[in-house]
């Protein structure tokens, strides 16, 4: 405020947020059903996919038998990573080793869970009974699970063009630090382990895509914690500009960081 303004000048004061309890003014509408979750979204024409998944931790996929899956009812699609080849795979930043990362996995699954197919039909349950009828043969390859035995010169490669599974290393120089241990009265060396991480909302993820052929416009309806990250990283995964994706977010059940990027069931 300069020495010319007044209070007055500066209109109505505004409350103070920041030390106050601000009341809540969502929690009615949530707690009495009327929220609007994924979940609840039906647009006209949608069709559910349902997806076949790796059980094996690391395997060579041999051979894929789709026929059946194809002629199950109500199906209008079977699609293999093979028929995804010109879509982009899911961005990842950093000053990491970033190994190929399809929508679907080609050639050799990575873990338990790989999405291998993708099976299309008129309802979730007709799409979940056709992915039923998918028969993919796997030859199982050496898996490591262990990160401390993963580091070993010998363990098995999670990605083939990698010389290490190490992904990213880092070191810092904080100065003194064998002197101060050196001079030290005593000295403990302690090993820690720390249990499994994972963020477990009561909503998983899910999307919703819609595209307009004769605008080339892309719209994602995600249960997502930042809209503006999916669409950059949808945008160079589809390899199209930003303005031609629109991600909108409906209430979303729970995230805890897990829904904060993109990933493989996004982009597919």
């Amino acid at each position: 405020m300069t020495e010319a303004e007044t209070v007055e000048d500066r209109g109505p004061e505004r409350p103070r947020l920041v030390g106050t309890s601000v009341r809540r003014i969502e929690d009615e509408r949530l707690i009495t059903g009327a929220g609007a979750y994924l979940e609840d979204l039906r647009i006209p024409g949608m069709a559910d996919v349902a997806l076949v998944r790796s059980p094996h931790a690391h395997a060579t996929i041999r051979a894929m038998r789709l026929e059946a899956a194809r002629a199950a009812p109500g199906v209008i699609a079977v699609v293999t990573g093979e028929d995804l080849r010109d879509v982009g795979d899911v961005p990842v930043g950093g000053n990491l080793k970033i190994p190929e990362h399809p929508p679907l996995t080609r050639g050799t699954v990575k873990f338990v869970g790989d999405p291998v197919v993708a099976v299309i039909a008129e309802t979730r349950v007709l799409a979940e009974d056709a992915a039923g009828l998918v028969e993919v043969d796997y030859d199982p390859l050496p898996a490591v699970v262990d990160p401390r035995e993963a580091l070993a010169d010998d363990a098995p490669r999670v990605h083939a063009q990698f010389d290490s599974n190490v992904v990213f290393s880092a070191e810092m120089d904080t100065g003194g630090v064998d002197e101060a241990f050196a001079a030290a009265e005593h000295r403990l060396a302690v090993h820690v382990g720390h249990a499994r991480v994972a963020a477990l909302p009561m909503e998983t993820r899910g999307g919703i895509g819609a595209f307009d052929a004769e605008s080339g416009q892309y719209t994602l309806w995600l249960g997502t914690q930042a809209a503006w990250i999916e669409r950059t990283d949808l945008a160079k995964a589809l390899g199209v500009p930003e303005e031609q994706v629109r991600v909108i977010t409906p209430d979303v059940g729970g995230a805890f960081g897990g829904k904060m990027t993109a990933y493989r069931e996004d982009i597919l």
